[in-house]
């Protein structure tokens, strides 16, 4: 098991600032991820998709 804790910060589209934090919980085996459990903040991800939605 390898686990990734990354922070993230960007400018969005909108020019308004994308602030994340993410846990990525890698399952590996020979050297390759076989299974991948991904989390960040539901909240954060909800403001970012009303603000710019997909395709836009």
């Amino acid at each position: 098991m390898v686990i990734a804790l990354i922070d993230g910060k960007a400018t969005a589209k909108d020019g308004k600032p994308y602030n994340m934090s993410y846990a990525w919980f890698m399952k590996m085996k020979a050297g390759k991820i076989i299974q991948v459990d991904a989390f960040l903040d539901g909240i954060q991800f909800a403001d970012i998709m009303k603000r710019l939605p997909v395709g836009n």
